[in-house]
């Protein structure tokens, strides 16, 4: 309704409230007859429901009106509505898992603490593990009519070793011990025969590297031994016997950390072993082995 209505009303209800006062007035001021009486009565009450309706109908919130009052504007300012706060989704690849071991990938968790399952690679402590590879290997026996021998072939074996991390670093120690099936041999025609072979290898080295998230990049030197057995033999004389050698080692290679705690490896290492004095029908010649080996092996990590 408008603010003309609401007047007009207002009026209405003040003029049923006079006729109303008159009335009762009227009635108290002598005695009148019972149907006299009861019309007065009625003109009353007539008269009061119609003021209260029309009073009703100008207060606020009466329906199909609206209020004269002005409305209410609160003293100080409300504050801004803040929504809940949510955790942005985790980068691609990265899991999160709640306090109850949930995880998921790329999920919003909604105010929930989570911790992230996937970190930077971790180098340091100890590993065993097993390699393989093969061998080229050359050896000499110091004698002038004798040309070096090849001696190639598979090769197995197991390592152990300590690593300690120092940032993008690492630095450490390994021992390895590998059989061999590396060998050779050679006529000559000096009537001359050779035949060589390896029948193991071991090592104690350092190694160092420079890390490249889950991949370690190193370089390794040591010390080295070698058994070696070597039958010669010509019209006259015969020499068959086994002989260790010692010497150093040297290299280089690559591993990648793909597991939490499982590593995979290849390296490239040289073997220089001393010349060794041996008797050779009643002549004395200097045997001198070196080998180079390509390699792959599997760690695995307690750390």
């Amino acid at each position: 309704m408008t603010r003309p209505c609401s007047h007009a009303r207002a009026l209405v209800a003040k003029v049923s409230l006079r006729l109303i006062a008159r009335h009762l007035k009227q009635s108290g001021t002598s005695p009148k007859p019972r149907a006299q009486r009861f019309g007065h009565a009625s003109s009353v009450l007539f008269h009061a429901a119609l003021s209260l309706l029309l009073m009703a109908s100008t207060t606020p919130g009466a329906a199909g009106g609206q209020s004269d009052m002005p409305a209410y504007k609160p003293p100080y300012p409300q504050p801004a509505h803040r929504p809940q706060a949510q955790h942005a989704a985790p980068p691609a690849g990265v899991s999160y898992r709640d306090a109850g071991g949930f995880t998921a990938a790329g999920a919003n968790f909604g105010s929930s603490a989570y911790e992230p399952t996937s970190g930077p690679t971790i180098w340091s402590g100890l590993h065993v593990g097993l390699h393989g590879g093969y061998a080229f290997g050359k050896t000499d026996a110091g004698d002038p009519r004798l040309a070096a021998v090849d001696t190639n072939g598979a090769f197995g074996g197991a390592h152990i070793g300590r690593n300690w991390q120092l940032g993008g670093l690492v630095f450490g120690f390994e021992v390895d011990g590998s059989g061999s099936l590396a060998k050779g041999s050679a006529r000559f025609a000096t009537g001359f025969d050779l035949a060589t072979a390896r029948d193991w290898t071991a090592s104690a080295r350092a190694r160092a590297g420079i890390t490249f998230g889950s991949i370690l990049l190193y370089g390794t030197a040591g010390g080295a031994a070698a058994g070696h057995s070597m039958t010669a033999s010509d019209t006259a004389t015969s020499w068959r016997g086994p002989e260790v050698h010692l010497g150093m080692v040297y290299g280089g290679g690559l591993e990648w950390q793909f597991a939490r705690n499982i590593s995979l490896r290849g390296e490239v290492l040289r073997y220089d072993f001393s010349d060794r004095v041996m008797t050779i029908g009643g002549m004395q010649s200097r045997t001198r082995l070196d080998d180079t080996v390509i390699r792959g092996g599997v760690s695995f990590r307690f750390n």
